[in-house]
């Protein structure tokens, strides 16, 4: 059987720059990072993540680590930072993707996701 490189995989760039994924051996196309092209920080954002309020930064990204009874959350922070958010807050929790955060837009329409941790995200970049 002949080898085919990275699995299979090829990055392609869309005509608006967007990277994007091909698998020629099963067709599958996608904007997630396939495991072969994962960079150490990609691994890092494996998992489940959130978007967090926070009273001094509005939002910060913060890894699922546990999901407690009580409606709370246990997170780590980018930094590394563990906290627990209460069930208050964590009512107030978006989903984070990732894919969302690969670009900027002057024009906020042209988000793919228009929550208010993202809008705030791309307003601070």
């Amino acid at each position: 059987a002949e080898e085919v490189p990275n699995e299979g995989w090829r990055r392609l760039v869309a005509a608006d720059g967007t990277v994007y994924y091909h698998n020629t051996i099963s067709e599958e196309t996608t904007y997630d990072i396939p495991d072969v092209f994962q960079t150490d920080d990609d691994k890092v954002r494996d998992g489940e993540w959130i978007w967090v309020p926070d009273q001094y930064e509005g939002f910060i990204k913060g890894k699922v680590l546990n999901r407690m009874g009580n409606g709370a959350i246990q997170i780590e922070t980018e930094t590394g930072e563990s906290r627990q958010v209460g069930p208050k807050k964590a009512n107030k929790c978006v989903k984070l993707d990732w894919f969302n955060l690969r670009r900027t837009e002057q024009d906020l329409v042209l988000l793919d996701d228009l929550n208010e941790p993202l809008i705030m995200w791309n307003l601070q970049e």
